[in-house]
């Protein structure tokens, strides 16, 4: 009877630890911040919690954005003003006519601003006064660390979660390895085959960067801290108990790097959620006879703010084809060819996967060079800022893209890229390649990505996936203790060296001046002998 008893409780305790592992793991609350009034960043942030839902959390998003249909357990919080900021600065993305150091100044303008009003939003000041308790908080960080500052409010662990690969940026906060020689950042149109000038502007440029958020932007992350939230711990410590971060990057878009266990990516999760194309533009597809190029720049930079000039070869240029062109278009369109078909926000991902799309004709943002490569459609780039340049350029390596750069564009140049593309047959080859790879990946990835968050639920953290590399000082790291302890030894054992030999110079000049003397000596004893006889 006792052999039974002791089986019967240990297989009671086994059943109470998974219930209670269940418990902690499903029904979660999880707050996400996804501030920039970027809505292609929205996007994948809103897949990840749509995930999430399916498994049964309860949801949160922070952000400028919400869903067009309401969602059980899809809660909003709407950061007010943010999307007015995004249309005061958004046709100043699209120009072309600006200096480097203007775009600078932009920039400088654009980033304070955003992270003063998702701190100031009244909707967002309202929650955290609340006072509601998350099991985790993910966030959407890149420029807006003092986003980090919430997490801490509603007391949950926290994940960072990064729209673009690794790079120089994230490596800051991670120390994960990013060695220049063949890992580009993605502020320049580098691969990772660079020359030894490429190299050089990599190195000037990853430092500057590093620099440039050591001493402005985590001061004035800080800054903010000070002034919404004055009883939190300082910046630098909040960025050290994000333990884990999701990166939506997969070898198919992002060149082959070395990664710490903690950062997880998870490129493609977003690609399962598909919306319906709108009735009229669906005819479109269904119908064409020649095929479809779909023409979109994206959610930050609207076709309706391009150079009136740039509309007009555009126009021209589409009006000579044979295909039917579907454009994302934000306004009217008067005059525009009988194959042109506009609309003021499409659903990209399901039109990339219609067999009537030939050419993508794209800015180049990394969402859409993913949703590309799935759909297997070759594409034409025209990159205008961040991280665009550097996709466009891996695009033309990986033989699946032609670059055509806005500044100076012509219709022979734009008809001569539409018939590379659409003739020649290594274009939709190499793109099948890489949508084969990214189709068939050893785990789903929207799988992965809620597995690392329910781990992380889990274990209230992930201290133990983190490199000790976070918690050493800088010049440890950078093995300049152990550099300077070596060059001490090599000084000392040349200083040695040195004394030794000039000791020996010493004794031999002693002993040559004493031969020397002897044999003076001698011959001066010879002399008086001589002059005596």
């Amino acid at each position: 009877m006792l052999i039974p008893l002791v089986f019967t409780m240990k297989l009671l305790s086994v059943l109470l630890l998974s219930v209670t592992i269940l418990d902690i793991c499903h029904g979660s609350k999880i707050l996400a911040i996804f501030a920039t009034p970027c809505k292609s960043h929205y996007i994948l942030g809103e897949a990840l919690l749509r995930g999430l839902v399916t498994k049964g959390h309860e949801v949160t998003m922070i952000s400028p954005y919400t869903l067009e249909k309401p969602m059980k357990n899809y809660n909003h919080v709407v950061i007010n003003g943010m999307v007015d900021l995004k249309e005061k600065y958004s046709p100043m993305f699209t120009n072309l006519n600006i200096s480097i150091l203007e775009k600078a100044k932009l920039m400088y303008e654009i980033f304070p601003a955003i992270n003063h009003i998702a701190h100031s939003s009244s909707n967002v000041r309202e929650f955290v006064r609340k006072g509601e308790k998350y099991d985790l908080c993910i966030v959407s960080f890149i420029l807006m660390e003092s986003i980090f500052g919430i997490c801490n409010m509603v007391q949950a662990p926290a994940i960072g979660f990064s729209v673009i690969g690794m790079s120089s940026y994230l490596s800051y906060h991670t120390n994960n390895p990013v060695p220049f020689s063949y890992v580009p950042t993605p502020f320049l149109s580098i691969t990772d085959q660079m020359t030894v000038m490429e190299r050089v502007k990599n190195v000037l440029t990853s430092y500057f960067f590093e620099g440039l958020t050591h001493f402005v932007l985590m001061p004035y992350h800080q800054k903010l801290l000070n002034t919404y939230y004055p009883q939190l711990p300082k910046i630098e410590k909040l960025m050290d108990n994000v333990d884990l971060y999701l990166m939506n990057s997969h070898t198919s878009t992002d060149s082959p790097k070395p990664l710490l266990p903690n950062i997880i990516p998870i490129g493609g999760f977003h690609l399962q959620i598909m919306d319906e194309i709108p009735k009229d533009i669906k005819k479109v597809l269904d119908e064409s006879k020649q095929g479809v190029i779909y023409f979109n720049m994206g959610s930050n930079a609207k076709s309706t703010d391009l150079d009136p000039e740039i509309k007009k070869v555009l126009l021209n240029t589409f009006s000579k084809l044979d295909y039917d062109v579907v454009w994302k278009f934000e306004a009217d369109l008067p005059n525009k060819p009988n194959n042109v078909h506009i609309a003021k926000w499409l659903p990209q991902r399901p039109i990339l996967m219609h067999p009537s799309v030939k050419i993508f004709m794209t800015h180049g943002g990394l969402g859409g060079t993913v949703e590309a490569i799935h759909g297997g459609v070759p594409m034409i780039c025209m990159p205008v800022f961040g991280d665009q340049g550097k996709n466009c350029a891996d695009s033309a390596q990986n033989q699946y893209a032609v670059v055509v750069e806005l500044m100076g564009l012509t219709e022979e140049k734009l008809l001569n890229a539409i018939k590379e593309v659409a003739t020649n047959p290594v274009y939709k080859e190499k793109i099948m390649l890489k949508s084969d790879l990214y189709r068939k990946q050893e785990v789903n990835p929207m799988d992965k990505a809620v597995f690392w968050v329910e781990h992380v639920i889990r274990h209230k953290g992930a201290k133990h996936l983190k490199s000790n590399a976070t918690n050493i000082p800088w010049y440890q790291y950078y093995l300049l203790d152990v550099i300077s302890f070596l060059a001490g030894v090599l000084l000392l054992v040349l200083s040695i060296v040195y004394f030794i030999i000039k000791l020996n110079f010493k004794i031999l000049s002693w002993l040559i001046k004493k031969v020397t003397d002897q044999r003076n000596c001698s011959r001066n004893e010879l002399k008086q002998k001589y002059k005596k006889l």
